[in-house]
């Protein structure tokens, strides 16, 4: 890890999303630590934002 706690890494995530959707996020940026590649990161992460957007609209604005 970065010498971060996972709940100070949870806490920087927006704290007006669910608490599901901040986790999906936490979860997917750490998953694409593990990618090599970074256009896989990339899209790793784009389509957790997505997902998350598609499960809470009314978090967002389009």
């Amino acid at each position: 890890m970065n010498g971060l706690s996972p709940f100070n890494t949870f806490n920087s995530v927006s704290a007006l999303l669910p608490s599901e959707a901040r986790m999906a996020l936490v979860r997917a940026a750490n998953e694409a630590k593990q990618l090599k590649d970074e256009l896989a990161r990339e899209i790793h992460i784009a389509n957790a934002i997505r997902r998350v957007r598609l499960n809470y609209p009314e978090f967002f604005k389009d």
